[in-house]
């Protein structure tokens, strides 16, 4: 059972001026999957996807990175068995991905 967080990162949100609401959405989020999982006997999952912002830019991955990893973060906070990073446009941008998830 995998969390729907898909586009719940902090510059999807900021762009719909609810970034302060960004852990609040993803923790409730995660624990609406973990119930079912729970209910279903299935494993759960948390999920990552692309940013619309990864660029070749140091500066701009650093910040790819760091939105990434709060996700990654609530995910397992909330008991997530594994994770799924999807839609990825950008190699660079899936490496990251992976290399927060690791």
């Amino acid at each position: 059972t995998e969390a729907f967080q898909y586009y719940t990162h902090r510059e999807k949100m900021r762009q719909i001026g609810r970034e302060d609401d960004l852990e609040k959405i993803n923790r409730i989020a995660l624990r609406i999957a973990k119930e079912v999982a729970d209910e279903t006997g299935t494993l759960f999952a948390g999920g990552i996807s692309n940013t619309n912002i990864f660029s070749e830019n140091k500066e701009i991955q650093k910040k790819v990175c760091n939105m990434f990893d709060e996700q990654v973060r609530w995910s397992k906070e909330e008991g997530a068995e594994y994770m799924i990073a999807e839609t990825f446009s950008f190699l660079g941008e899936a490496e990251i991905a992976l290399d927060v998830i690791k």
